[in-house]
């Protein structure tokens, strides 16, 4: 087999799609569920394609909300911050009003 078709080969094994395992389970228990062999819940029956969706969304969820947390903490502690320095601030301007340059 010459170089060329070894490299043909592996480019359409990598543009192949296939069947996923949750997605031949599920096909397996909606037909057993036509056929009547499972007394179980459409919900269930349908779990492989949907349960991953979930899993994922709710991590995602998960991580959002983290993230989310922190930058408003970050927004809050820096809004203190700079407050706290303008009130620093204010007070030195009360307390040491500026000089005139003429100096009287």
């Amino acid at each position: 087999m010459s170089a060329e078709a070894q490299e043909e080969g592996r480019a359409q094994a990598a543009t192949k799609s296939g069947v996923s395992t949750l997605g031949l389970l599920g096909v397996c228990f909606i037909v057993l569920k036509l056929l009547n062999l499972l007394d179980w819940s459409w919900w269930w029956v349908t779990s492989p394609f949907w349960i991953p969706t979930a899993v994922f969304l709710l991590c995602f969820g998960l991580i959002m909300a983290f993230y989310g947390g922190v930058f408003l903490f970050y927004m809050l502690h820096n809004k203190y911050y700079l407050w706290k320095l303008q009130r620093d601030q204010n007070k030195d301007q009360q307390t040491n009003p500026p000089q005139d340059e003429s100096g009287t």
